[in-house]
């Protein structure tokens, strides 16, 4: 598959870090719609989780060779 020989990732690689992702991204919708709702409930969780999700595509793009 060209994507992951693009990204230097086996298959299982590719589905860890996507999968990760995937779940941290759910969890922050989640906090930020918890949120909307009750602004006094989870006030920095989203921002903390898409900082992980920065930090985490950071990465990826230095492993592999994307800056």
């Amino acid at each position: 598959m060209k994507h992951l020989k693009e990204n230097n990732e086996s298959y299982l690689q590719h589905l860890q870090k996507a999968m990760s992702i995937s779940g941290l991204m759910l969890v922050g919708s989640a906090s930020a719609f918890v949120h909307s709702i009750a602004p006094f409930v989870a006030v920095n969780t989203t921002s903390k989780i898409c900082s992980k999700v920065r930090d985490k595509l950071e990465h990826r793009r230095c492993v592999c060779g994307k800056i």
